[in-house]
């Protein structure tokens, strides 16, 4: 059970947030399962009883805060025994009380309890305000508890002052909380998003007067935990003001509140958070400015921690402990200079250059959610309309934020142009019919006046080839293009042709530069003011050409590598053969240096993965990374993974003795010097000092020598590293009390040369930091993990680990916090689960397939609406309309094609009775409309679900129906095919309904996949069968799942998380 709210307590009281009764109405005192404040104490209080009466203890932790939000959960798990307390999603308080039958079967009250028979009543009420609560059949994980409090908070970044300072806006607030500043002797200029970012920040003169005043209602007052950033181009050094609060001693000139400032005689950032009662914590200083140069600048602080921390580009370059202080916020706020005081005395210290973005949270936001604004801040008058990084993690995704994403057929990945590091950083076209990726067009992708097109290409072999191209509404015309990128690689030339929206093309522009092999960086811009067409390879400007002024043929979708067959089947067989990584569009034309920025940029987007070991059944200890450091096993086994269940094998068991160990070579690879990151998958079992990853040295009398470790210091439940210097110097041993023995944790240790520190987290948190310096790693050696080899004397070191390890991985970066979320939430389910294709359809989401595989759906007239896990599952699922043309295609890569086992699953909504698709495998009978491959749906005029598993060679299965369907209710439906038994079987609610032998099956599905409805044969005939309510969660396995199995993915599921 889980129990949650956001509540704000006024007052002191022992008081109930949430009781369940009893049916004992004569005994007022008596409660069910309870959830209280004891704010006499300010202590959160629950207590889960038995239905025997039997009462746990009552567990409680003194953390609440008087009239302040705050969000309080309480959990218990039968299969701990824990009841755990949590405030803001962090743990205060867990005790065990065994297995209990809980007491919650009758009804509940809020807030208080009515009179008993007698008329008794209970005076104990809570006062203040309650938001949101909610009930779970589950312990919800932290994680879990977090992303609902995120989500439910409202503004859920704490966001409460927000000036962007450009020509649109001025100086006024977007926030919603309404704090418009008044400029004085201000202007505009270019702004953080290059030369298209024209006005886009203001300009502060560094003179007496030059300033911005914000007025203060009170929303500008976080008093506990803070941030301010901005983006800020300094010009000159002085000491000067960006961001400071006012006192009220009004003929103090000098005197302020929180402030954020340079120092830039010594080119400083600094900051200083002052308490109300006037005591000022130390001014945290870095030395790290550039003059005349954007930079996003940031200071938090946490009440919590105590930390003030300053950032620079989102990476931290301060850090110190101030203790607990009440921020001196509540007056207003001056940019860039400050009013006279009372007496006229003016403090002529006043900033230089240029500002954008200024905002304040009432949060200490994390290095990923400063990352994050700053990235979104940094391109908001770029003009980037699209953007296809077309890798391993996106797939064909925009991720440009216009969600134009694409469909790809016949593609691979393949290195991309950040060299060895950058694996699978491209897509791979085979230079065959069919080879290509299609892109919708919902009216982004459609500038008319400007316009750029740019991608990194590696061509392989001479042909005449498109990179990217418009099509346009003549589908007879096979060879009627709209504006185009192609090569004439017959004579190695880049070309473009910037085509009007009438039929009237501007010239071909071309350039000789292109070569075969290799890459290089493409562009193509189009200007309507100068009416050139530019052509650069590699940001230098290769052609020119004025082809006057056009209004650009480029509403209709677009194609990469090659273009779909005409009405009539006829194929262009001009198809581009090679790799292409970040496909851009701009609905501007850029300038050489924008380009050579972006060129730089999307050069080493790449992973810096030089290892990883997924230690699975099908990979044994073998490196995937590419780098070929292959480990060699003594004396372990397989065992499940951190997938759960379903992931059998999807780990490694070391025995915890002497001997249990995988030895890794190292090929050079494995060897960052500067930036390093070892992160895995640990189950630790047993309190000891062990290691997980240790790179060995040339001591070899030495048993106890170690370059780089990563280790459990388990006697104290401490994780540990210790980055070592060549030279043989040794950073301090960073360690974390943070281990749970028992328990799948992701573990992750970082090292960053530029800033020189060491880092820790835990299930993708930072639970340590500290500054070592600047080494050069000791990391040329073999490693070992869990163990270690014998020394030249045949001694051995007994500190072994005992438990399980999966998906260890190193990288030549210091990863961020966000990369490292990434990268956990991708290999947590990465083994042998079985899963191919799963789609969330949320708003998160939309109909990308999260499996993996990359076959992302295109969706056609479809809405969001409320998914399974009711009102906090807000946009949780897709809602279809039952009307032709309300349907999601997905391509298939091949990773949809099981042909033997099987299992199709997903919550489904349904509205009305119909005989209507729920997911469809297609075939290659363009003209027979109603010629399927594999299928579920339902038959709702009966309300029966049904599968059909077709083989390839035509045979059908028969149909297996089950009349189990409620309209107007979720519902979590699956079907499964096992070639071993035969069966093909249906479950509802995960309770097999339907069952029947089928025999042996090469099954169809081999060709795209439609949910919901079906597109027009080649004819324009339309099947009106169509799917109306609502769909999430669709999933596809290439194994038949067992009744547990389809439980544990429903129970996941319902919460609207996968």
């Amino acid at each position: 059970m889980t129990m949650q709210a956001w509540v704000y307590p006024e007052g002191l009281a022992v008081c109930p947030i949430f009781s369940y009764q009893t049916d004992l109405k004569n005994d007022l005192y008596k409660y069910g399962v309870t959830f209280w404040f004891h704010n006499t104490e300010s202590k959160l209080s629950t207590q889960f009883v038995d239905q025997g009466g039997k009462s746990s203890a009552e567990v409680k932790a003194d953390v609440m805060t008087d009239g302040e939000w705050q969000f309080v959960t309480a959990t218990y798990s039968s299969k701990t025994g824990l009841v755990k307390l949590y405030r803001n999603a962090e743990e205060v308080a867990s005790e065990e009380v065994g297995v209990l039958e809980l007491a919650t079967k009758y009804p509940v009250c809020m807030a208080g309890k009515p009179a008993d028979a007698n008329g008794k009543e209970d005076k104990r009420c809570f006062k203040g305000r309650i938001a949101h609560m909610q009930v779970y059949n589950t312990a919800l994980t932290q994680e879990d508890i977090k992303e609902v409090m995120d989500r439910t908070r409202g503004i859920a970044s704490g966001l409460v002052g927000h000036w962007p300072l450009d020509s649109k806006h001025g100086a006024r607030d977007v926030s919603g909380y309404g704090n418009h500043g008044v400029q004085f002797d201000t202007g505009l200029a270019q702004g953080p998003g290059g030369e298209t970012d024209v006005d886009g920040a203001f300009y502060f003169k560094g003179a007496v007067g030059s300033r911005i005043e914000f007025p203060n209602n009170g929303a500008l007052a976080p008093t506990s935990n803070m941030t301010m950033q901005a983006w800020v181009y300094p010009e000159g050094l002085a000491v000067c003001p960006i961001f400071s609060y006012q006192t009220d001693l009004k003929n103090d000139l000098y005197k302020y509140g929180v402030t954020f400032w340079f120092h830039n005689t010594e080119s400083k950032l600094s900051t200083q958070f002052v308490d109300q009662g006037g005591k000022s914590s130390a001014e945290v200083k870095a030395d790290v400015m550039t003059d005349g140069e954007w930079q996003f600048v940031t200071a938090t602080y946490s009440s919590k921690t105590g930390l003030v921390k300053l950032y620079r580009n989102a990476e931290e370059v301060a850090s110190e402990e101030v203790g607990v202080l009440e921020l001196a916020t509540k007056y207003p706020v001056c940019m860039a200079g400050k009013p006279a005081d009372a007496n006229g005395k003016e403090d002529n210290r006043c900033f230089k250059g240029r500002i954008a973005h200024m905002q304040v949270y009432n949060t200490a936001l994390t290095q990923e959610e400063i990352k994050e604004v700053m990235d979104r801040t940094r391109g908001i008058a770029s003009g980037l309309v699209g953007h296809w990084p077309l890798d391993s993690k996106h797939g064909a995704r925009d991720v440009s934020g216009y969600g134009n994403d694409g469909v790809q057929f016949d593609t691979g990945l393949a290195q991309g142009p950040g060299g060895e590091t950058d694996v699978d950083g491209a897509f791979y076209f085979k230079g065959a019919i069919g080879s290509r990726i299609e892109i919708p067009n919902n009216g982004a992708l459609a500038p008319t006046s400007n316009m750029t097109m740019q991608a990194w290409v590696y061509p392989e072999g001479l042909a005449v080839s498109p990179i990217f191209s418009y099509q346009t509404d003549l589908k007879n015309d096979l060879y009627k293009y709209g504006v185009t990128f192609w090569f004439h690689n017959t004579e190695s030339k880049l070309s473009t042709q910037f085509v009007d929206q009438g039929g009237k093309s501007s010239a071909e522009v071309k350039a000789d530069v292109m070569t075969d092999g290799e890459w290089q960086f493409v562009t193509a811009t189009y200007s309507s003011k100068t009416g050139l067409v530019k052509l650069y390879r590699n940001a230098e400007e290769v052609a020119s050409e004025e082809v006057g002024v056009l209004e650009l043929a480029t509403k209709y979708p677009v194609c990469m590598a090659g273009k779909p067959a005409d009405a009539n089947g006829k194929e262009d067989n001009r198809c581009f053969k090679g790799r292409i990584a970040h496909m851009q569009v701009y609905n501007t034309a850029l300038t050489q240096e924008e380009i050579k920025e972006v060129m730089d940029r999307t050069r080493g987007m790449a992973s810096g993965l030089v290892g990883h070991w997924p230690l699975d059944s099908k990979h044994g200890a073998r490196d995937v990374s590419g780098y070929g450091n292959h480990g060699v096993q003594f004396d372990t086994g397989l065992a499940q993974g951190p997938g759960g269940e379903t992931d059998v094998d999807g780990a490694f068991y070391f025995k915890g003795a002497v001997g249990s160990r995988i030895e890794f070579p190292n090929n050079g690879a494995l060897a960052p010097t500067s930036n390093m990151t070892m992160q895995a998958w640990v189950y630790p079992e047993g309190l000891a000092v062990c290691p997980i990853f240790s790179y060995q040295t040339d001591l070899k009398n030495d048993l106890y020598k170690y370059g780089v470790t990563f280790w459990f210091h388990n006697t104290e439940s401490k994780l540990s590293t210790q980055f070592v210097d060549q030279g043989g110097k040794s950073s301090a041993e960073v360690k974390a009390d943070v281990m749970t023995d028992g328990e799948w944790q992701f573990v992750t240790a970082t090292y960053s040369s530029k800033t020189g520190l060491v880092k820790l987290y835990r299930n993708a948190e930072e639970v340590a930091s500290e500054e070592v310096g600047v080494l050069d790693l000791a990391t040329k050696y073999p490693v070992c993990m869990a163990g270690k080899p014998a020394d030249a004397n045949g001694k051995e070191d007994n500190r072994c680990f005992k438990g399980r390890i999966a998906h260890m991985q190193v990288y030549n970066t210091a990863l961020t916090q966000e990369e490292i979320k990434e990268v956990m939430d991708r290999t947590r389910g990465m083994a042998s689960s079985g899963l191919v294709g799963h789609w969330p359809l949320d708003s998160k989401h939309g109909a990308r397939d999260v499996s993996g595989y990359g076959n992302d759906g295109v969706q056609f007239d479809t809405e969001m609406a409320q998914g399974p896990g009711g009102e906090t599952d807000a946009d949780g699922a897709f809602y279809f309309k039952g009307a032709i043309g309300s349907r999601i295609e997905f391509p298939n890569n091949g990773a949809l094609a099981p042909t033997s086992y099987m299992t199709m699953q997903a919550w489904v909504y349904p509205e009305g009775l119909a005989v209507s698709p729920i997911f469809s495998y297609q075939t290659d009978l363009k003209n027979d409309l109603y010629k399927y491959g594999v299928t579920f749906w339902f038959h709702n005029t009966a309300s029966k679900l049904s599968a059909q598993f077709v083989d390839q060679g035509g045979k059908t299965s028969p149909e297996l129906k089950a009349e189990v369907m409620t309209d107007g209710e979720w519902q979590f439906v699956t079907a499964t095919y096992n070639a071993t038994t035969g069966l093909v079987k249906l479950y509802r609610n995960a309770e097999e309904v339907a069952s029947e032998e089928v025999g042996v099956l090469e099954l169809a599905t081999k060709y795209p996949v439609c949910m919901a409805g079906k597109p027009a044969d080649a004819n324009g005939k339309e099947d009106k069968r169509c799917f109306k309510g609502r769909i999430a969660h669709m999933q596809v396995y290439n194994i038949a799942l067992t009744p547990e199995q389809i439980k544990e993915v429903m129970d996941r599921t319902k919460k609207g998380y996968y």
